[in-house]
């Protein structure tokens, strides 16, 4: 089975992929709606509760700390090392005062940051990968 797999990918690595501009803009949508959709399944009170006393974050990367917390939309860490975590992230002043005001745009930052390595330049127009 393995020596079939190895094949199969060493096939499909030959298979150049073509990504217009339209492909990359449905998908940047598809994504965004998942996010909102997402957002919307949020945590009662005891489970917010509950995942703070387990203080899940303390083994995680900043990296890691935000996704989530950007995933569920409800701070279940203390906001201070929220803050440190997000700021190490994003390289810049993140005010936790005002943050369920600019959730969803630390989220759209999130994403295009995800996004920018894997992306090359698309003025060009099709890209061969």
């Amino acid at each position: 089975m393995t020596r079939f797999v190895a094949n199969a990918l060493r096939e499909l690595s030959n298979v150049s992929v073509t990504l217009s501009r339209q492909e990359d803009i449905d998908g940047y949508e598809a994504i965004r709606i998942a996010e909102q959709q997402q957002q919307e399944e949020r945590f009662t009170a005891e489970e917010l509760k509950r995942l703070e006393e387990l203080r899940w974050y303390e083994t995680k990367t900043p990296d890691e700390i935000v996704d989530f917390q950007l995933s569920v939309a409800e701070l279940c860490m203390p906001a201070e090392r929220f803050q440190a975590a997000a700021e190490a992230v994003f390289k810049h002043p993140v005010d936790l005062e005002s943050l369920s005001d600019c959730w969803m745009a630390l989220l759209e930052e999130r994403r295009e940051m995800k996004a920018a390595p894997c992306s090359p330049s698309q003025e060009s127009g099709p890209v061969m990968m």
